[in-house]
């Protein structure tokens, strides 16, 4: 037999006896009062059972997970603003390059050279040339010395700047060291600055 059944059985069979058991011992006169009581209680206990499966303990409802906020945009000029700033070497292109020469193996060099990768310098000298390998990536070239070179991957702000340079022009960039080899110094994310002074040996 079903469970939740149980107590209604239970409470008309005693209301069934209660009821004749009164109804005998009163002559009759008020027997169907215990019996009326006793199935209004059993029907009672029947319908509690079924609202409350769970010995009297309601389910609680679940809780959705509260949605994540929607991200803020992000302000790529203040990104860059709040950007820490890269440290600024203290040694020239020219140095920097030299250390690839008194019989050192190229992994031995870039061993030296490679805690300045990343890092800010500033170079002046003249425009040896000036390309667009594609929209916006305008680059300037400068001869460090007679064999030795220097490109400066200028920044996107800078690229009309840039392409308005002639051979021999004399200016200055500031960027951040991607390359260093022996022959060859590439630097990213340059700027254009004023130039103020005579050109650094």
């Amino acid at each position: 037999m079903d469970r939740k059944f149980v107590p209604l059985v239970s409470a008309l069979a005693l209301a069934v006896v209660s009821g004749v058991a009164e109804y005998v011992l009163s002559d009759g006169t008020s027997g169907w009062i215990p019996l009326a009581a006793g199935v209004a209680g059993a029907v009672a206990g029947w319908l509690a059972l079924l609202a409350f499966p769970s010995g009297g303990k309601t389910r609680a409802a679940p809780v959705e997970p509260a949605a994540d906020p929607p991200a803020a945009p992000v302000d790529p000029a203040a990104a860059a603003r709040a950007a820490p700033a890269a440290p600024v070497v203290k040694r020239t292109a020219s140095e920097l390059m030299d250390m690839f020469s008194g019989g050192l193996t190229s992994v031995q060099a870039q061993n030296l050279v490679r805690p300045y990768i990343g890092s800010a310098i500033d170079f002046c000298g003249e425009v040896s040339n000036v390309s667009e390998s594609s929209p916006g990536r305008v680059s300037v070239f400068f001869w460090v010395d007679e064999f030795r070179l220097l490109c400066a991957g200028l920044d996107p702000s800078c690229a009309d700047e840039g392409r308005r340079l002639r051979r021999g022009d004399t200016v200055c960039v500031s960027g951040e060291i991607k390359t260093i080899e022996k022959l060859r110094f590439f630097v990213e994310s340059c700027r254009l600055k004023p130039f103020d002074g005579p050109v650094p040996s």
